[in-house]
């Protein structure tokens, strides 16, 4: 499996880290489904773990059901559809809250939308 590496260059991952970089690519796939389907999003952290991937989202006050759950996961499934190019981000770094009054969690979601 080839992977792109935080300088852009692309290489084969080696296969002991091949479950970690699906994990990875799959919590930026449903980050973008959630920036879809609730455009006020606001992202925080999303790591891959052991045991998966998560990302910590605010909704405000939306509380996501099973039924919320089961269309983001559609959604992710669409989004894989796509075959969308996927392309490292280097954004510049940023400190407190941006001028834009986002919070510096607001970061990922940019990729995203």
């Amino acid at each position: 499996m080839k992977i792109i590496y935080k300088d852009g260059h692309v290489d084969e991952c080696p296969q002991d880290q091949e479950l970690h970089v699906i994990r990875h690519t799959a919590a930026h796939i449903m980050a973008q489904a959630i920036k879809r389907l609730y455009p006020e999003a606001d992202f925080a952290y999303g790591p891959a773990t052991d045991n998966g991937f998560y990302y910590d989202v605010d909704l405000g006050d939306q509380k996501l059901s099973d039924e919320d759950l089961a269309n983001i996961e559609k959604e992710m499934r669409k989004i894989v559809k796509e075959n969308l190019p996927i392309k490292p981000l280097h954004p510049a770094p940023r400190r407190g809250r941006e001028a834009d009054g986002r919070s510096p969690g607001a970061l990922q979601d940019r990729a995203y939308g």
